[in-house]
Formats: structure tokens, sequence, C-alpha cells
């Protein structure tokens, strides 16, 4: 299967990279420290040979390192260089959430090594998927160090630098108060000399009253000098005052922004995971196992759990599925993402009771998501209700216009609902149409879509050809009955869900 190999790639990158760090690090501990960590390694070393049975060229080393680290001096380890073969970072790792990778993958990262097993295990078809998502990751790789440099500089940086400003501010006016009193203290004292002289008779008088008068004029010049300057040091830090707390305004609105690139993001991923169950068990199986990985390299977060119970469902593992659903929603009640997901796997388990009302709960926390209405018409037409299901499509292909995935929905359940009221071929077949030409005719699912439609317009000959088309790319899992509709369209028959 396609998870495990893409495990044992991963296993083994890991022992590649543990190796590399201990061997690094090892030279500072003492000789306490190193019997522990060769009793760690050791038991590490028993799991890895029980589990995977990795090859001498990757267990050996480690064994080497187990009898280095238990040595019992304290002289320093050698420094062991990293293997020449594949690159291994050099960067120290960060603390847990800003686990930030460099833009292009490494050798032996594990979304790189299933993208290049893609041809040889996975479909053209779900492989288009995974790449989609694997673009999605480093986006949200990249996203999540801004967010973390955002909160750093708003609730950190930001504030300390506000204080430091107010503490010279307030020390600025208290400097003028001074001043100020000063100031008042030589005018004061400027007046009583020139009254005084106005009054004196006495030739010797006035000349000392005079002499005092111009050693009291400079130092208020330089008074007056000096209080004018801080004045205008007052006003310069007022206005930085200003700017700082405009740049806190500045970076909680990024971090609003952000939010919403978020949110956006974890939609972009939920269309890429193809929700409407069309890939492989193969690309599903690769999809949890990419998902696993998202969430061992940060922080877990209950949209990553979300979609992969949302692959873990489509794969037909109903139970896990269930699982990482109920989990998201205990991390965040409120995450509407999370409680649609949940609500859908309980419908695909059949419990429609309870899965519905979950995912009518989801759109009502935040009803202008596609993502709700998509996975109730999926419950909807699963139980049955296809005006319901036709009603929550028309919705997902009006929120989602310049997606495929409504717009083929909805013409699916125009063309193939049993009853002939709900049925509708023009509008079924330029539905269709759309989602071909928006998908730009690479999704088997559009396009057998569109095969259909023209069948229940009665077009059989064009149904004939898209079909074609459609098998040319069509998973093996969904061969069979791609090939039973192409004879059914061949007999000019139109395609029946019941």
């Amino acid at each position: 299967m396609a998870s495990q190999q893409i495990n044992q790639t991963t296993r083994a990158a890991m022992n590649r990279r543990a190796e590399h760090w201990y061997k690094q690090t090892i030279e500072t501990l003492s000789a306490s420290d190193r019997v522990r960590v060769a009793e760690w390694l050791s038991a590490h070393e028993i799991a890895i040979s029980r589990d995977t049975q990795p090859e001498a060229s990757i267990a050996e080393p480690v064994v080497d390192l187990v009898a280095q680290v238990a040595r019992a001096d304290d002289s320093p380890m050698p420094v062991v260089p990293p293997p020449t073969s594949e690159p291994i970072s050099t960067e120290l790792p960060l603390p847990p959430g800003l686990d930030l990778l460099p833009e292009g993958m490494e050798a032996e990262d594990p979304l790189f090594a299933l993208l290049s097993d893609a041809p040889e295990t996975i479909d053209p078809f779900a492989a288009q998927h995974l790449q989609a998502l694997v673009q999605i990751e480093a986006q949200r790789r990249q996203m999540l160090a801004e967010m973390h440099e955002l909160v750093k500089k708003r609730d950190q940086e930001l504030p300390a630098q506000h204080v430091k400003t107010t503490g010279e501010y307030a020390q600025l006016v208290r400097l003028a108060e001074d001043l100020s009193s000063e100031l008042q203290r030589l005018h004061q004292r400027h007046g009583e000399l020139l009254r005084r002289r106005s009054f004196s008779q006495d030739v010797s008088a006035r000349a000392n009253i005079q002499y005092q008068l111009d050693s009291v004029r400079p130092q208020r010049a330089r008074a007056m000098q000096n209080y004018e300057r801080l004045l205008a040091e007052a006003k310069g830090n007022r206005r930085s005052l200003r700017e700082v707390e405009q740049s806190r305004k500045t970076a909680h609105q990024q971090l609003v922004n952000w939010s919403q690139d978020a949110k956006q993001l974890v939609t972009d991923a939920f269309w890429s995971s193809e929700p409407t169950g069309s890939l492989s068990a193969d690309g599903y199986d690769a999809m949890g196992v990419m998902f696993t990985s998202w969430k061992q390299q940060s922080d877990t977060h209950p949209a990553t759990l979300s979609l992969r119970a949302l692959a873990r469902c489509n794969h037909g593992d109903l139970q896990k599925a269930h699982d990482d659903a109920r989990r998201a929603v205990h991390l965040d009640p409120s995450f509407s993402f999370a409680l649609a997901v949940q609500g859908y796997v309980k419908c695909r388990q059949g419990d429609s009771i309870e899965g519905i009302p979950d995912i009518t709960r989801a759109i009502r926390l935040d009803g202008k998501q596609p993502y709700g209405y998509l996975l109730r018409s999926l419950a909807h037409r699963d139980s049955g209700n296809r005006e319901a299901a036709v009603a929550d499509a028309s919705r997902v292909a009006r929120l989602a216009e310049a997606l495929p995935w409504g717009h083929a929905l909805m013409a699916r359940e125009l063309f193939a609902a049993p009853s002939s009221e709900l049925r509708d071929a023009a509008v079924a077949v330029s539905e269709a149409e759309l989602s071909c030409r928006l998908s730009e005719n690479q999704s088997w699912f559009c396009l057998d879509t569109l095969a259909a439609a023209y069948a229940e317009a009665g077009r059989f000959g064009d149904a004939v050809a898209t079909q074609r088309r459609a098998m040319a790319i069509v998973p093996d899992r969904f061969r069979e009955d791609c090939k039973r509709q192409l004879g059914t369209y061949r007999a000019k028959r139109p395609y029946r869900l019941d």
C-alpha cells in the first residue's frame, strides 16, 4: 500500500536526522547524561529493528553511536559529519508551531517522498490533488510563521516599545515641569531686580542691581532654551507613542486578515481533498498519511484532524474518521468545518438523524462557507432526500462559482433523480459543461457527470464520447461503473441513481 511505503520512507528519514543531531550534540553531555542517552538509544534501536527492520547502512551507525555515548569519561566526542547522500538541514529546531521549513522540500521530507512515488503507486488524478495539498501545506507553514511574528510584534515588541517611549515621555514632562518652576523663579527675580533698580537713588546700589540683572538674564535665556528643547522632545515622544499605537492596531488588523486567509486556506484544502469521494483508495490513503504528517509537524489543529477524518471517511475507515472528527470538535466546538465533517461522518456511518443536524449547526455558525452545504448535499443524497440535495448543491454552486464541484453535484442531482419532477436536462447539461471547463477537463468525475447529462438530454453520441474521455483517467475502483454507464449510453438509455 502507498501508506506503508510512505511510512517506511518517513521512518528512514527520521533515523538519519536523529543520528546526525545526536552526534552533533553529544559532546556537550556529561558522563551520566551519556549513559542515560545510551539507554534511550538502545531502546529506540530495538523498537526500530522490530518494527521496520532497517538496512545495515542505517542501523549500524546508530549501534556505533550507542557504544560511543556509553563511554564513562567526559572527553569530547568527535563530530560526525552528516550523510552526504541526502541533504539534511542544519537549522536548530524551532519551538512547537514555528517549525517553518524553507521553500522547496528536502529530499527526505515525507511529502517529497510521497510525490516522488506518486507516478508508480497513485493515479494521476489523485496525484494532482496531492500536489495541490502539498502547495497548501507550504503556504500554511509560511502563514504560521508570519502569524507568530505578528503575535510577537503585537504582544511583546510593540508593548515594550510603548512602555519605553511612555517612560521617556514622562521623564521629559517632569524635567519640563522643573524647568518651568525655575523659569518662574527667574522671572520673579528679574522683575524684583527691575523694581528695585527703578526706585533706588544710590549709584553704587543701582550698579550692583544691574550686575545682578546681567547675571539673571543669561540664566533665564538658557532656561528658556532648555524648556523649548524639552517641549520639542516631548512632542516627538508623543508622536512616537501615536506611531506605536498605530503599529499595534496595524498588527492586530494584519492578524484579523491572517485569520481570514487561514479560513480560506482550510476551504482550499477541503476542495483539494476531493470531498465527493471520486479519488482512488490509494489516493485517499496517501492523503491520510499526508494529513498525519501535517499534524506531527506542528501543534494539532482541528482543521488538520477534520481533513484527515474526511480522507479516512472517503477511504472507508469510518471508525478512524469518526475518532478524528470527534477529537476535532472537542478541540474547538465552535469550529464550523470540524462540526460539518463530524456530521458527514455520522451520516456515512448510517446515523443521518444526528449527522445532518450537526452539519446544519455548522452552516449556522458560518453560512458563507460552501463546505457545509456540499457535505449536507451529499448526506441528503445518501439518505434519499433528493430535493434537499438539489437545494444545497445549488447553494454550493453560488458560493463557489469558480470551483467545479458544486456545479457537478447540482448537475448530477438534476439528471439522475428518480423523480421526473426533479430532473432538468437543460440545466444539468449547462452546469456539467461549466464544471468541466472549471476543471479543465482533468476531472473524470466532471466528465462522467457531463456524459450522463448529455444522455438525459438525448445526446447519446456526445454521452458516449465524453464517457470514453472519463474512462481514460478514471481510478480503477470506479472503472467498472463507468464501463457499465458507457453500455447504457450506447443502448440509448439515460443514467439513473435508483
